[in-house]
């Protein structure tokens, strides 16, 4: 993809969530890529639909690109490469390590999570969400039954960013990577930044089991293993996300 992926930045203060705004400002006639930035959501979303907490403090970001500025060979990863260019700057500034869970969660070395990303797509437009833990994070109260622990980058960084700034640095470094990487440069940028040292479950499998991590494709499905011993391999399964 030789074309720059230009984008232009919206900020707004307490709005019930980056992604439902978008898709308004869109069908209003909105043409050209838009990073839409908040203050707090009153309504914030996570994966599955639940509810994301949004605190003021936060990096609360929609990327609205258009359809055209996403190479079709990468597109099934672009969750993935979000997810390597948040690991990777956070790690640039924090002094502690963060790493990436597969799919795309981000974890400092206590296993507690400081991010959520999400990849929707509205009319001809893909929106690439992220929302990170800078200097507030929930209770552990107002977290769902089953979910991971949260941390907030506060606790690890001597110096936090400002939230509209670092999301547009970050738009900015996955819009460069969305031009240049290809699914082998993706693939192996994960691994460097992955933890599998961890064992995970199954989205929205009540059984509970646990499954130990082994290898990723180049397509994005992990290969694990079961308490069992038998192998198996995991769809990271992105709704909006072209499949191969």
């Amino acid at each position: 993809m030789n074309e720059e992926v230009p984008f232009e930045v919206i900020h707004e203060g307490i709005i019930e969530s980056t992604i439902p705004l978008s898709n308004e400002m869109i069908d209003k006639g909105k043409k050209e890529n838009f990073l839409l930035n908040c203050d707090e959501q009153t309504n914030g979303r996570g994966s599955g639909n639940r509810k994301w907490v949004s605190q003021r403090g936060n990096a609360l970001t929609t990327l609205n690109i258009r359809e055209n500025y996403l190479p079709k060979e990468t597109l099934k990863l672009t969750p993935f490469l979000i997810a390597i260019s948040i690991c990777e700057n956070l790690n640039n500034i924090s002094k502690d390590k963060f790493g990436i869970k597969w799919p795309n969660d981000i974890l400092c070395s206590d296993k507690s999570k400081v991010c959520g990303i999400l990849v929707d797509k509205y009319k001809d437009f893909y929106q690439l969400s992220f929302a990170i833990n800078l200097t507030q994070c929930p209770d552990l109260s107002q977290i769902r039954k089953g979910g991971r622990k949260p941390c907030k980058l506060e606790n690890h960084c001597n110096n936090i960013p400002e939230p509209l700034e670092f999301s547009k640095l970050l738009c900015k470094d996955i819009c460069r990577r969305l031009k240049t990487y290809n699914c082998e440069q993706i693939i192996e940028e994960w691994k460097k930044n992955a933890i599998f040292d961890i064992k995970i479950t199954k989205r929205d499998d009540e059984s509970g089991k646990l499954y130990r991590p082994l290898d990723i494709g180049l397509d994005g499905k992990l290969k694990v293993v079961g308490d069992d011993g038998k192998e198996e391999v995991i769809d990271p399964q992105f709704p909006f996300v072209e499949k191969i």
